[in-house]
């Protein structure tokens, strides 16, 4: 009888997988044993449902966020057909799929700047799929070669914007070449969760100060083009091309405590740091010297690399 019931529609998945830990609960806390078989068999059941979405290729049909907008279009021509009396709005909504295929971020840095007096502002977040991310702001500094900072946590920036003419416009194609002023960051690899080495994709752009509106000023290029709108509304998955690029390796040390590199920060590490005091020798956040911000950084990460 259940299989002649869902035998042209999906069972209740999702029913199932909230049924299981709901049983278990109820079983913990009367200590019913049908209630915990029963929990035991929901939770099988999702198990194996997801076991099969698993190893299923791509569905050919319309599936996640393409059956919400099928639904929403339906529901159009119903109200094409038989106008409500009241004003109905039909809202999709989006930014799930905001970066390319293959691309997925797991670090988020950003810099703000301006203001009568000019400064500029550092932010990070971590992105991890489970949630429970970490970050923060970082502090500030200014632009030129005595604006430049590094902050103990070892993320850090600098900013030249001798350049005050800035982009007047338009949507010509411009590679960069040439151009030497702009924005550099420090990135310390250990901010990226699980990161053991290898490439690192990266995608940088600039938005409007209000937050309101993202520009064509986007690494990887977007091909020309004028101003993308509204942030939320940008999903660099439909512009043709990847808006990333790739560092090769991952451009430097994930684990740079590690003075001796010996795959864990340990006396080792903390004696060749001490033994560098007050010259480059054990400086870790690239500050030029070795000082009481790298001792912070090499002790945070004592341990195995």
């Amino acid at each position: 009888r259940f299989v002649r019931r869902f035998a042209d529609r999906t069972p209740p998945v999702a029913g199932t997988l909230l049924a299981g830990p709901a049983l278990a609960a109820l079983a913990a806390a009367t200590g019913r044993r049908r209630l915990a078989r029963a929990a035991s068999v929901a939770s099988l059941f999702g198990a194996g449902a997801m076991a099969d979405v698993g190893l299923r290729g791509i569905s050919p049909g319309a599936n996640d966020n393409a059956s919400g907008v099928a639904v929403l279009l339906e529901l159009a021509r119903s109200l094409a057909r038989d106008p409500a009396e009241a004003r109905v709005l039909l809202v999709a909504s989006g930014g799930e799929e905001g970066f390319d295929e293959g691309f997925e971020a797991d670090l988020w840095v950003g810099l703000t700047c301006g203001g009568p007096t000019f400064a500029a502002f550092f932010n990070y977040a971590t992105l991890p799929t489970e949630g429970g991310g970490t970050g923060g702001y970082q502090g500030s500094g200014g632009a030129g070669f005595a604006g430049a900072t590094v902050f103990k946590s070892g993320f850090g920036f600098g900013l030249d914007n001798s350049n005050i003419a800035g982009v007047g416009g338009g949507s010509d194609i411009g590679s960069g070449a040439g151009v030497f002023t702009g924005v550099e960051l420090q990135i310390p690899l250990s901010a990226i969760a699980g990161y053991k080495g290898g490439d690192l994709k990266i995608s940088a752009f600039i938005n409007g100060q209000g937050h309101d509106f993202l520009s064509n000023q986007v690494l990887g290029p977007i091909g020309g083009g004028g101003n993308l709108g509204e942030p939320r509304a940008v999903s660099f998955a439909d512009i043709p091309g990847d808006q990333f690029f790739v560092v090769a390796g991952g451009g430097g040390s994930t684990c740079p405590a590690d003075l001796d590199g010996s795959g864990s920060v340990d006396a080792s590490d903390l004696a060749t740091l001490l033994g560098a005091w007050d010259t480059p020798g054990g400086d870790i956040d690239d500050s030029g010297n070795t000082d009481a911000s790298d001792l912070a950084i090499l002790l945070s990460a004592w341990g195995d690399c």
